[in-house]
């Protein structure tokens, strides 16, 4: 049995009076102790090493991916899409706009493209440039944000959802931008090992036993809308959970989209997400946000569910009303001008065959 070194036999063996056998012994053992710690350490790194694999395997995608992912991935795999309405936004349109009730209202064939917060923090709004490079001009693109939320994000940090947006990236950008994000952000990696060994597995286990999700398919709907299972509030007693990170609207970024996406539809239309009447700061934002299509509305508290933003399927069910009576008044202008352009043209063709 290895014994450890005293004071005076480790002078002896610095000294060379220690018999060589003793010395070759004790000098095993610190070896086989050090080869034990670093085998310890290299488990983290290892499963931190696979965690990045394993999210991008089709088996995890198949099986493991939460539906937010699901249904946030379908605006990379489609290819010739006929969407006359395209909806993009927050988490507000995710959870407040019905792309059924809008195309039954309208009649025009409507998806709703809207990513998470975590999303669009990390990504911004390049998920929907990549689907309208690949699909047909939309005729109406719709852009909903929470009024506060219409600013460009400077850091990830603004949100603490950012795996989001980094599981996207990992699949669908470039290997050089997400090997540069990984170098700026390292609280990427822990969060990957949460994502891989927790989120994924709780998934696959849900799916395995309750089949709750679906096999994922790139043949899937764009139709995102999903309203969470949570009772609605009933006052503003918990009004102390409205998002605690707040940014006062930038005129510069409503501005910048509009730019961006006016010549990529027919018709932009730009929208602050209606909040509830326990939000105080609605009164700031009408006042603050320039540039939008509509006003700050304040709702019942009763047509929300979780955090003062997300919609019960009654709150859907008003917004996505109010989004169709929208369109289908800019519609309505749009084909009335036409209307009088074109008995403007006939008239003046009368005129001229008269001379």
């Amino acid at each position: 049995m290895n014994e450890t070194l005293t004071i005076p036999e480790i002078k002896r063996v610095e000294s060379g009076d220690l018999p060589r056998h003793e010395t070759i012994s004790r000098t095993g053992a610190f070896s086989g102790a050090r080869s034990k710690i670093l085998a310890i350490l290299a488990i983290p790194l290892i499963c931190c090493a696979l965690s990045f694999p394993i999210v991008d395997s089709n088996f995890f995608r198949g099986y493991a991916d939460p539906q937010w992912v699901r249904s946030s991935s379908q605006i990379y795999s489609s290819r010739n899409a006929d969407c006359e309405i395209v909806i993009f936004g927050d988490s507000t349109a995710i959870t407040g706009i019905d792309p059924k009730i809008v195309e039954a209202a309208t009649h025009m064939h409507t998806c709703n493209l809207a990513q998470t917060k975590g999303v669009l923090a990390v990504l911004g709004t390049s998920a929907l440039d990549v689907y309208l490079r690949n699909n047909a001009r939309p005729r109406i693109l719709l852009i909903q944000f929470a009024g506060a939320d219409f600013y460009s994000p400077g850091s990830w940090r603004d949100t603490t959802a950012y795996m989001e947006g980094v599981v996207p990236m990992l699949r669908f950008y470039p290997r050089r931008q997400f090997l540069k994000a990984i170098v700026r952000h390292p609280e990427i990696y822990m969060g990957m090992m949460h994502y891989a060994y927790i989120t994924g597995l709780i998934n696959l286990l849900r799916n395995r036993f309750h089949r709750t999700v679906l096999p994922h398919s790139e043949q899937t709907p764009i139709d995102v809308h999903f309203v969470r299972a949570v009772p609605a509030f009933k006052n503003c007693d918990r009004v102390e959970d409205l998002d605690p990170i707040f940014h006062a609207p930038d005129a510069r970024f409503i501005r910048a989209l509009r730019q961006h996406y006016s010549g990529m539809a027919d018709h932009l239309i730009l929208d602050a997400a209606p909040l509830s009447e326990c939000d105080k700061r609605i009164g700031f934002l009408d006042r603050t946000l320039s540039g939008i299509d509509n006003k700050e509305e304040p709702y019942p508290v009763t047509l929300f569910n979780e955090g003062y933003e997300h919609y019960t399927a009654a709150g859907a069910r008003r917004l996505s009303n109010e989004i169709a009576a929208q369109i289908e008044s800019l519609v309505g202008r749009e084909q009335r001008h036409s209307s009088s352009e074109s008995a403007s043209r006939e008239s003046n063709a009368v005129r001229s065959r008269g001379q």
